[in-house]
């Protein structure tokens, strides 16, 4: 693989990762900061607040063991291979994707956090930032994901000789 290209790629997607942060912090600056009430739901004789915790935690359930193992298993067995281009693009554009998927179950705990002043919207941002935190990206882990994802289509292309 060309050093060159694999270094802009993990200098691409290490910005995509800080830039994950800004919108976050900025919520919470806003919520710690703000001279507004934002608990619109605390003293909701509904169920809405109800429904916005079980939705963020549903939510976080869903999204992040889908980030995080989806990811691996989209770059092994459908990210096309024979063009090296094609695999690098492939594989900043899942590491986009991953990190919008874990930024909304992000914005989506802190939301309700603010506007329920319940701790479960809390948590569940805790959580999905602590998911983000095994998507940092480094210059080795891009080069074997990469290479596990050639070598698994390699292997596969074996076997299918081998059939024919």
């Amino acid at each position: 693989m060309n050093q060159i290209t694999l270094n802009k790629l993990v200098r691409t997607l290490k910005v995509q990762f800080v830039l994950f942060f800004i919108l976050p912090l900025f919520l919470f600056v806003l919520g710690e900061f703000s001279t507004y009430d934002l608990g619109v739901y605390v003293n909701d004789a509904g169920k809405t607040a109800y429904y916005l915790q079980t939705f963020t935690v549903l939510f976080t359930m869903v999204s992040v063991p889908l980030a995080l193992k989806a990811f691996h298993w989209i770059l092994t067995n459908k990210v096309d291979k024979t063009n090296e281009m094609k695999a690098i693009k492939s594989y900043k554009t899942l590491s986009a994707i991953r990190l919008i998927i874990l930024q909304l179950a992000t914005l989506s705990g802190l939301i309700v956090y603010y506007t329920t002043q319940n701790n479960i919207g809390g948590f569940c941002a805790l959580i999905a930032i602590t998911a983000t935190l095994f998507c940092v990206p480094s210059k080795n882990k891009a080069q074997q994901e990469l290479a596990v994802a050639t070598e698994s289509n390699e292997s596969e292309s074996i076997e299918r000789n081998k059939d024919e």
